[in-house]
């Protein structure tokens, strides 16, 4: 969470900039009878771009590259658990890596500074992590857990303001999937021994929202960053024992409920078909 803090910071900071400068002149508005100099250096990108009318109007896609923070609970449910499982015992587990992104999406302008945008994104990766924060399931047995989110997919609703022809902020909400493999393991503690495997592989779904700013940098191009924030579950999934002893032998189904959620921060690039 503090990297996750730090990254809103950051980003609020570059928004806040930029629409002092973009509020200044973005617009055009005369002060004291002394037109305001559009080409004047932004807080993000000193250039100016010739672009043309509602540029935001179209058909757009996109790539993207960022990192993705991800915190799982796991809560140990149905008959089949043992005494290595039971009943209402839980762990957490925290990850975090790199993804890429694929966007399309088409924004339409109600007035000459909204957007609304619908887009779909899907991206793919690997945000992996370990879990010591677990739960004593029973004498001299701990559980922990391996969480690794292979690929990420979003369908949002995006509104836009339009700081000046060029410059957008922007939120987003919808709704988004995640799917993961998860492995569980109990292990002796007096011996440091594995006495259980256990694996799953699901999607889970929720939901995302986020915020960011975009920049057209040519007639065609804008460059973006965005930090989305996306929850889900909870969900009953099963895991197979695939290395069992005792009273959980392998082949064992696990019902296990997962929830998860999720900070990703992405910069990337779209370009406008129109």
């Amino acid at each position: 969470m503090k990297k996750f803090c730090l990254f809103t910071s950051v980003l609020t900071l570059a928004l806040v900039s930029q629409a002092q400068s973009s509020l200044a002149c973005g617009f055009q508005v005369k002060n004291a009878g002394q037109l305001c100099d559009k080409n004047a250096p932004s807080a993000l990108i000193a250039t100016s771009v010739n672009i043309g009318q509602n540029p935001w109007h179209s058909i757009v896609i996109g790539l993207s590259m960022g990192t993705g923070w991800q915190r799982e609970a796991v809560i140990n449910v149905g008959e089949n658990n043992s005494t290595y499982f039971p009943y209402g015992t839980s762990s957490h587990s925290s990850s975090s890596g790199k993804l890429v992104s694929a966007n399309i999406g088409y924004g339409y302008q109600p007035t000459s500074n909204t957007l609304i945008r619908g887009e779909l994104d899907l991206s793919f990766g690997k945000i992996f992590g370990n879990s010591y924060d677990v739960s004593d399931v029973s004498v001299n047995r701990v559980t922990y857990s391996n969480l690794n989110t292979r690929q990420l997919s979003s369908v949002t609703s995006q509104l836009g303001l339009l700081l000046d022809d060029s410059t957008m902020i922007f939120s987003k909400f919808g709704v988004a999937q995640s799917n993961y493999t998860a492995v569980a393991r109990a292990v002796r503690v007096d011996t440091d021994t594995l006495t259980t495997l256990s694996k799953s592989s699901s999607n889970l779904f929720g939901y995302v929202v986020g915020i960011g700013i975009e920049r057209f940098v040519s007639s065609k191009i804008t460059s973006k960053l965005e930090l989305n924030y996306l929850s889900f579950g909870p969900k009953t999934t099963d895991s197979r024992v695939i290395y069992g002893s005792g009273a959980l032998p392998t082949g064992t189904i696990l019902k296990r409920k997962r929830e998860a959620e999720a900070v990703v921060f992405k910069l990337g690039i779209n370009y406008y078909l129109y």
